[in-house]
């Protein structure tokens, strides 16, 4: 059934590749991600447990409908100003605003170490998993997302803007991230970055080796100081990417097949948590979908695939329903950038990432409140601020 199955999203991504031509585009990521994971999953020696026929309807009821959505709604003809289109590069923003970004790397890396209680990458890491963070670091790290946007914008516009201030600010951004132990930023910044090359048409085979080699020594870096896995095993690391790339799959199959079972809180909380996070700031006190708890496939791990969420809300339908809806999210967001909206273009960097961790969860609407500052920030920058005396 599971080579059934992975057969036809193999042509789903055919199909997609040969309508859109764009290995970027939104339904060629997602079918590809599902049909590298099946493939790996069906082939590979692992010691993960079998998928069963529930997740093989799931897995159809996820990327058919997104793959189908997307295209229809990337080619579905949308108007644009030609002021949106053209908005010139804010150089003089972008130069006022460097310091002050600088400024706000030291800061935080400073507060961060100072909290932890020393320079030590596990006392970081200890810290980031188990304290409640003060409030200034707490702003610190919301100013994070400002910061990609910030040196997104500028690697697309670095033909105008000074080029080692645009390379110092992605270099910063790598080192917040090496100190916040987190391996999803590497992957935003990596994948946004050659995003932005290929619009560009600069992503070059070097480039890319490049950006690859960099890409392994940081994650094998912030791996090493988090304690992932042993080393020193023969089949650390191999465990250590089945935990990663293919766990997920079989602990969705186990809520399945319910054999295990997550808390679904209200309806609706398992898609868009931060709505009910709002309103229980006013008060109330509504329950919300677990995320997820720990369970051994064999192997431990705590995610469960992108449609979670999906599933708890509305079971099968759920998945359905909200694939078409995401589907046609990214092919608007597609058609956006591809016909140059410059905000668009850089909400999609930051964005498009999301599209590659389909096995982890979602990163649309479950962290609806980033995916809105992301928005935001694109505005800022993209279009400036006016201030009236």
């Amino acid at each position: 059934m599971l080579e059934t199955v992975s057969a036809i999203i193999i042509l789903v991504f055919v199909i997609s590749l040969c309508l859109t031509k764009d290995i970027l585009h939104p339904s060629v990521i997602v079918s590809g991600v599902w049909m590298v994971l099946l493939n790996l999953y069906i082939y590979c020696n692992h010691p993960l447990w079998n998928l069963s026929e529930y997740f093989c309807k799931a897995i159809l009821f996820w990327v058919l409908p997104f793959s189908f959505t997307s295209c229809l709604f990337s080619i579905k003809a949308l108007k644009l100003s030609r002021s949106s289109i053209d908005t010139p590069v804010n150089v003089r923003m972008y130069n006022k605003l460097y310091p002050y970004v600088f400024l706000y790397v030291c800061l935080f890396v400073f507060l961060l170490v100072y909290y932890a209680g020393g320079f030590s990458f596990t006392n970081i890491r200890l810290f980031m998993v188990g304290n409640k963070f003060p409030t200034i670091l707490s702003v610190l790290f919301y100013l994070n997302t400002f910061m990609t946007v910030y040196a997104f914008y500028g690697l697309l516009n670095i033909d105008t803007l000074d080029k080692k201030k645009v390379l110092g600010v992605i270099a910063l951004l790598l080192l917040i991230s090496v100190f916040k132990s987190n391996k999803t930023s590497f992957l935003v910044i990596f994948i946004g970055i050659l995003y932005i090359l290929k619009r560009k048409k600069r992503l070059k085979l070097t480039s890319l080796i490049y950006a690859i080699t960099i890409l392994i020594i940081l994650l094998s870096l912030v791996t090493y100081n988090r304690g992932d896995y042993d080393f020193d095993s023969d089949a650390g690391l191999e465990n250590f990417m089945y935990i990663y790339l293919l766990s997920p799959l079989t602990a969705f199959d186990l809520l399945l097949n319910n054999e295990i079972s997550l808390n679904a809180g209200a309806i609706g909380s398992g898609t868009f948590a931060f709505l009910y996070k709002i309103i229980n700031a006013f008060g109330t006190n509504l329950e919300i979908a677990d995320l997820g708890e720990w369970v051994y496939v064999p192997l431990p791990t705590n995610v469960f695939t992108v449609m979670r969420g999906f599933y708890l809300d509305g079971g099968y339908w759920g998945i359905f329903f909200m694939a078409c809806v995401l589907g046609s999210i990214w092919g608007i967001l597609y058609q956006l950038q591809h016909k140059g909206h410059k905000v668009y273009i850089v909400f999609y960097a930051t964005m498009i990432s999301s599209l590659f961790f389909q096995s982890f969860g979602d990163y649309f609407f479950y962290a609806f409140s980033m995916t809105i500052q992301y928005y935001l920030f694109s505005v800022i920058l993209t279009r400036g601020i006016k201030c009236h005396k």
